[in-house]
């Protein structure tokens, strides 16, 4: 992967490149294991299509050093992330939780057949429809205002 695709996609969810290497680049030390999709909150039991880890804003490392926890978001309990695989997490560990503003940053890239904002991708079938009550309507319509004077700018 170049370094300019690598720096883009760090800077559009807030990560240093470094960060974005390290989980790609075999070249940077052992590879950090993917967020497995589909897999079963180890407190409610449902099955989660998506954790959408990149809508936190820093603590993507953290989660996947195992030092915070992130919330399951159907039940909002935490999850522990360790060795690539999903299970309860640790008592006392720091729960974290995904940021609208960084869901909408997201959106407007990746969630473009849902329309492109995050009021539309959490309100179609599919793993969007998972985080349909996990912010405050007003708050994913906050988010997604921010993100549009953002859209025509350098």
């Amino acid at each position: 992967m170049r370094e300019s695709s690598l720096r883009d996609a760090g800077a559009a969810f807030g990560i240093s490149i470094r960060w974005v290497q390290s989980t790609v680049d075999e070249r940077d030390g052992p590879r950090r294991p993917a967020m497995p999709p589909n897999e079963q909150c180890p407190n409610c039991h449902r099955l989660v299509a998506d954790w959408h880890v990149e809508w936190y804003k820093t603590e993507g490392p953290s989660l996947y050093q195992g030092l915070a926890a992130l919330d399951c978001p159907l039940c909002r309990q935490p999850v522990g992330f360790q060795g690539g695989k999903i299970g309860p997490a640790p008592p006392g560990m720091p729960l974290i939780t995904r940021q609208a503003d960084q869901a909408a940053e997201w959106a407007a890239s990746q969630a473009i057949s849902a329309g492109g904002t995050l009021q539309a991708y959490t309100s179609v079938a599919g793993a969007g429809a998972q985080y349909a009550a996990y912010w405050a309507p007003q708050e994913v319509v906050q988010a997604d205002a921010h993100r549009r004077p953002k859209q025509g700018g350098p």
